[in-house]
């Protein structure tokens, strides 16, 4: 849950950097890879992968990481269509550059 988590609030901030902040240097490096490069662990999705392959439990290494890409990926597109559908309802006159 960390994981699919982390990649909806990174889908949201980066939506936010890129199309409505004014531009900077440090957002996204701190808050992309420093706040949400610690927060979500995607190393120990692997370590979590790597134990259940030696336990023998093949089907559920699978799933772990098959779940977990599918997972961030839709997470990761709901954020960028929530961050942007907000941006459209506050902002009328507002449209993806």
């Amino acid at each position: 849950m960390i994981n699919v988590s982390g990649s909806f609030i990174l889908a949201v901030l980066l939506v936010c950097v890129i199309e409505v902040w004014p531009p900077t240097r440090y957002v996204r490096p701190f808050g992309a890879v420093g706040f949400l490069g610690a927060y979500t662990t995607f190393s120990t999705w692997m370590v979590d992968t790597d134990r259940l392959m030696a336990a023998g439990r093949y089907a559920f290494a699978a799933l772990n990481i098959f779940g977990s890409l599918f997972s961030g990926l839709a997470a990761t597109a709901l954020g960028i269509f929530v961050a942007r559908a907000v941006l459209v309802r506050r902002s009328p006159g507002w449209s993806r550059a």
